[in-house]
């Protein structure tokens, strides 16, 4: 009988020696990472600060130039997009392929351009285009609405794969190669990039400019037999608008210096406003706002403080995004932070967890705002005028 309990304090106490243990190692690596935190933070802001200047003149010269703007409003493609595409998180969609795997392999293994080279050799005759003829008919791409406003941080919850559109765009280009019809190929590329560019969603843009670049090397390869048939868009604008638009993406995150959130929306004419307002409505950051971890990001309150009012000035600024900025409950941050979720939890098992392990949720929080001070949002601005 002694031996058993002998057994059993020896479990416990090197279960509580190892809780010790990991403790202390997590409170130490935590201190090494709470200053490196800071030190890319500081780098993020010293960075943007830098490249603030480039930045506001390319949205303005976007603005002037109404890059990609389609004034017209006609037809909603969102049922159209998503009978054709697969869509994200539902399996049963996985199949709707737009292209045969073999061609869709034969296109991605071609490098630059020499696809278009190789053009009259590769076999589009399994392709369906004829639903591009329908896509005309619509002006604009957009899942929002006021019953389906979306608590996904990620986004909506039915949402169409676009990725594949990018070797399709390239197939159909191909086939009017072929049959000689090649502005009426660079239409129906260039609708889909018109329908993609119209929507909030910042992938969906970005598809579209690949678009456009590959229009644009189609027109410089058949530039002598297109003569005025077709206008294309210049590279610097297509690259200027996808700087823009992976910087906008972070421009109103816990991150930017309340100055620069300043001067981009309240001082100026943001461009493609409601894209960048989309991404910070299902962004994780603003969970952070509304907690005790956004320390990391505000030296005081008045600061946490000003951003709220920023935030609420802003929202009220482009209230035609039909956008409300708010923070989510804990528990819907599961699909980013599962340790976030799980504190918000009343369960037994996640009040012994924190109260065995107190600073794990502080590595959490740090992994999360290294990811969000990554210098990524900076490409296209990394040579300054």
């Amino acid at each position: 009988m002694k031996s058993k309990y002998k057994i059993m304090f020896a479990a416990i106490l090197i279960i509580v020696v190892g809780c010790l243990a990991i403790n202390f190692y997590m409170y130490v690596s935590l201190t090494s990472k709470k200053q490196k935190f800071v030190t890319k933070l500081d780098i993020f802001r010293e960075n943007f600060a830098k490249h603030l200047p480039r930045y506001l003149e390319d949205q303005k010269e976007l603005n002037s130039l109404s890059f990609m703007i389609s004034k017209e409003k006609k037809n909603n493609a969102n049922e159209l997009f998503h009978n054709i595409l697969p869509i994200f998180g539902d399996d049963s969609t996985n199949t709707r392929l737009l292209l045969p795997n073999k061609l869709n392999d034969i296109l991605s293994e071609y490098e630059n351009e020499s696809w278009i080279k190789n053009a009259n050799n590769i076999d589009t005759s399994g392709v369906d285009f004829s639903w591009l003829t329908d896509l005309h008919n619509y002006g604009y791409l957009d899942f929002k609405s006021e019953n389906n406003q979306s608590s996904d941080i990620f986004g909506p919850v039915s949402m169409p794969e676009v990725y594949q559109l990018i070797n399709f765009s390239r197939a159909r280009l191909i086939r009017g190669i072929q049959t000689g019809d090649l502005v009426g190929a660079l239409s129906d590329t260039r609708q889909i990039a018109i329908i993609l560019y119209s929507s909030d969603i910042t992938i969906y843009n970005l598809v579209a400019l690949s678009l456009l670049e590959i229009e644009n090397v189609v027109y410089q390869n058949f530039q002598n037999d297109l003569g005025n048939k077709w206008h294309t868009y210049k590279i610097e604008d297509i690259e200027k608008a996808r700087r823009v638009i992976f910087l906008s993406s972070v421009a109103l995150h816990l991150q930017t210096p309340n100055s620069i959130v300043e001067k981009i929306f309240l001082e100026s004419s943001p461009y493609k406003i409601c894209t960048t307002l989309y991404a910070v409505h299902n962004s994780l950051d603003f969970e952070l706002l509304a907690s005790e971890h956004s320390d990391m990001f505000f030296k005081t309150n008045l600061e946490k403080d000003k951003r709220l009012e920023l935030i609420r000035q802003i929202q009220d600024k482009y209230a035609d995004c039909n956008l409300k900025i708010r923070t989510l409950n804990l528990e819907e941050l599961g699909m980013v932070s599962k340790l976030l979720s799980w504190n918000s939890s009343n369960t037994w098992q996640a009040k012994l967890f924190f109260k065995a392990f107190p600073f794990a949720l502080e590595h959490e929080v740090l992994k999360i705002g290294a990811y969000m001070t990554s210098d990524r949002a900076f490409q296209g601005y990394k040579d300054p005028k």
